[in-house]
């Protein structure tokens, strides 16, 4: 046990030196972390079981890679979007999700994890929908308003994304086609109690503010 955690911190020192240094260093950074035997080693099974996704070795690598913050570190974050590797654990879907919200404005990488990991029943869908909102560029919040008008997703899940949303109207994004979500968030603030009184109420809010209310539901 102590020679696998120390073969991890020295494993975790190395990268974090990589994450810390020039364009070519975060190049090697990038294929080291796409390597599936580099992640098993980083974090083992029962590391995943047992800490907090933020106390992980690899919370470490994602958080230097934030804090970098330039384009050699938002190109490692998008390719880790596309790594199946990734996946096979919930805490690092968790950290990239979140740490995407950085690279702006987002890429189509970024966008289409975004999209898989925004489900109803996935566990990620209001950390997805949060992540966008913060990351706040014209391809997350066009996101935001395909989900917002997804009849899959619950009004429970929906009025914490409308507050956010309204909160964060601060970035300055919005096009006529990111109209949308705002106009769902205000209806949904009406508090709707079921799914079809939080329809009634966008349509009615769409007519009130003489909005085309295709602009905001499907058919």
């Amino acid at each position: 046990m102590a020679e696998a955690t120390s073969n991890s911190e020295t494993l975790f020192n190395g990268l974090l030196e990589l994450a810390r240094g020039d364009s070519s260093r975060v190049s090697e950074l990038q294929r080291r972390l796409l390597d599936p035997a580099v992640l098993d080693v980083l974090d083992s099974k029962a590391d995943y079981e047992t800490e907090m996704p933020e106390d992980l070795y690899i919370a470490g690598l994602i958080q230097a890679l934030m804090d970098r913050g330039d384009a050699a570190a938002h190109k490692v974050l998008s390719q880790l979007a596309l790594a199946p590797a990734w996946a096979d654990e919930d805490a690092r879907i968790e950290l990239l999700i979140r740490a995407l919200a950085t690279v702006r404005p987002a890429t189509p990488e970024a966008i289409a994890f975004w999209d898989k990991y925004s489900e109803p029943e996935d566990g990620f869908a209001n950390l997805t929908i949060d992540a966008c909102i913060v990351n706040g560029s014209s391809p997350a919040i066009d996101l935001v308003a395909t989900k917002l008008i997804d009849a899959k997703h619950s009004v429970e899940m929906l009025v914490p994304s409308c507050r956010r949303l309204i909160s964060e109207r601060r970035h300055g994004c919005w096009s006529r086609k990111t109209n949308r979500p705002l106009t769902v968030a205000v209806a949904t603030l009406g508090f709707a109690k079921t799914k079809q009184s939080f329809l009634h109420n966008v349509r009615f809010y769409c007519v009130s503010c003489r909005l085309r209310t295709d602009d905001a539901l499907p058919d």
